[in-house]
């Protein structure tokens, strides 16, 4: 194998098509299609079924891909070392973030970032949290901002910031006002505070039930034996929040997208307890960490 084939590969997997991948690869169909073929003849079995114009992996074609990660990776923690040894001038440092964190975790670090290690790359690839685990343990990202649990025994594992569960709700909406009849104001906390019962029986935007995040909510809700209506469910952070803006229903939300809602949202605190999510910085366990990426880590821990 050579890094050549596993590019074409990987991106035939990718987009599913040839002639899908053959433009975005700038050459041929015919011309990938004779590359493939002569990859599996080399290799001596298929490494996709084909069907319909469409391709996918078959078991050989899997494996042919993670082997082809690893040595990328390899590749890739090499570059690190010798990197480090010429002074940090150059090289691409990958991270993987949710794209609602990106939003409030990236602008706070690049440009501190940038001006320690200006001529260092970061790379900014957003999924989201189950593709962010499986793309983690494949070793696409060099560090990846994640919410915890995650496995520890894959993972190293270094807290970084701490989010708020909080109830999002439209201004002008009936709930707002009942909210903020009832709320008490604490210095110790961001948002006024409210009881949950006071959701009870509302109309509200959930997130889909595959989502860490619902399993959240779904507890902070059982827990404390509230049952809100569901209106609409979504499977983003960012369109929960598009919702409340909207004026539709109200919604359970982390406090770390609170910073790109527009001034038509309240957020409230809940009294009974304060629901939280931990996130952190994780990286493979044994996987080299370069001094940029050290320092990277660093300025992450700082954020508030």
């Amino acid at each position: 194998m050579n890094l050549k084939q596993f590019k074409y590969v990987l991106l035939l997997s990718q987009i599913g098509t040839f002639s899908g991948a053959a433009e975005a690869l700038n050459i041929s169909q015919p011309s990938l299609s004779q590359y493939i073929k002569n990859i599996e003849k080399q290799i001596g079995m298929p490494l996709f079924e084909r069907a319909n114009g469409e391709v996918r992996l078959t078991d050989a074609g899997q494996i042919y891909i993670d082997a082809g990660r690893k040595i990328l990776d390899l590749e890739h923690q090499m570059a690190n070392q010798l990197s480090d040894i010429s002074h940090y001038r150059g090289g691409t440092i990958s991270i993987g973030i949710s794209p609602y964190r990106s939003v409030h975790f990236m602008p706070g670090v690049l440009k501190k970032f940038d001006q320690l290690y200006p001529g260092i790359k970061l790379v900014v690839k957003e999924r989201s949290g189950k593709e962010l685990i499986k793309s983690a343990e494949r070793g696409e990202f060099d560090i990846c901002i994640i919410a915890l649990p995650v496995d520890d025994e894959k993972f190293s594992v270094i807290p970084i910031h701490r989010e708020e569960i909080v109830i999002a709700v439209n201004r002008s909406s009936e709930l707002c006002a009942k909210l903020s009849r009832e709320a008490v104001f604490d210095p110790a906390r961001r948002y006024p505070i409210v009881d949950i019962n006071l959701i009870n029986n509302e109309w509200f935007a959930m997130l889909s039930e595959y989502m860490p995040m619902r399993e959240v909510t779904d507890s902070l809700l059982n827990r404390n034996r509230v049952c809100i209506r569901e209106k609409i469910e979504v499977s983003s952070n960012e369109a929960l929040l598009s919702i409340v803006d909207s004026g539709v229903c109200a919604s359970l939300v982390p406090s770390g997208l609170t910073n790109q809602a527009n001034l038509q949202t309240a957020f409230f605190s809940i009294k009974q307890e304060v629901a939280f999510r931990d996130i952190a910085v994780i990286y493979r366990k044994k996987q080299y960490l370069s001094k940029p990426i050290e320092d990277l880590i660093g300025m992450f821990k700082a954020l508030n």
